[in-house]
């Protein structure tokens, strides 16, 4: 019985905190305990007391350690990498970015306007003997208004007849190397991609945050080696849309 007193001579304030939590107290009354002579008793719950904290500390420690590893068995399916985040007015010219392609290009955007821009370094690339593929949303999209609001503008459709005009005059030419559709997927993203099969590949990705215009959308920079699993999620994404459009009727 005196063991009991000690535990609640020493613990009597954290007592009292909780049951005035319980009832709704302001204050608790203070507890009419008082700590009897005995000194071994003293001794003995004070042992206790040690103990019982000694054990409870080393239970919630281990439990820690527990969680911060992995179960035994389960692979681990977490990605830590770096990942380079620019926006348009920090990156070098487009130019520069496609000059890097040695084997194949691939295109993926709602209009690829930015693509005009570089119409004599995709000729080149071209006459060098590089694949390139070209995939932009239908201009007939069902809910091209929404595209509108997505990317903050106006005219989508007549933009994206535009470039494929001018990419058409690409599939006249080089009708074995250069390929163009269009998709109906919901737009997320624009993408281009460089060498997909090799080590050297890398990729450019805008995420479309909506309501946001093209100067305010981070573009991200993602390489094979070393962000491998972040590299072809993001190419399988591509293959699939591709995959899903159609070839674009290019006007003789």
């Amino acid at each position: 019985m005196s063991v009991i007193f000690y535990i609640l001579y020493f613990f009597q304030d954290e007592i009292k905190q909780q049951l005035s939590r319980l009832l709704g107290l302001a204050e608790f009354p203070e507890l009419p305990i008082e700590l009897p002579l005995d000194p071994f008793t003293a001794i003995f719950t004070v042992g206790m007391i040690a103990g019982s904290l000694a054990f409870a500390y080393s239970g919630i420690s281990d439990l820690l350690r527990k969680r911060k590893r992995p179960p035994i068995g389960v692979n681990k399916t977490g990605i830590t990498t770096t990942l380079m985040v620019s926006f348009i007015d920090d990156l070098d010219p487009l130019n520069a970015f496609l000059s890097q392609a040695k084997h194949e290009i691939h295109f993926l955007g709602i209009t690829l306007e930015k693509a005009r821009s570089t119409r004599l370094t995709i000729e080149q690339k071209l006459q060098d003997g590089i694949k390139i593929r070209f995939l932009t949303l239908d201009p007939d999209y069902s809910s091209m208004g929404e595209v509108n609001k997505l990317v903050v503008s106006s005219g989508t459709d007549n933009a994206i007849r535009a470039t494929m005009s001018m990419m058409c005059e690409f599939k006249k030419w080089y009708p074995k190397q250069f390929e163009m559709r269009t998709h109906t997927t919901p737009p997320t993203m624009s993408l281009i991609v460089i060498d997909p099969d090799r080590e050297s590949g890398i990729m450019q990705v805008e995420p479309y945050p909506y309501g946001r215009d093209k100067q305010y959308r981070p573009i991200i920079t993602i390489k094979q080696t070393g962000q491998e699993k972040v590299f072809r999620a993001f190419w399988s994404a591509y293959e699939s849309i591709w995959k899903e459009g159609k070839d674009y009727p290019c006007i003789p």
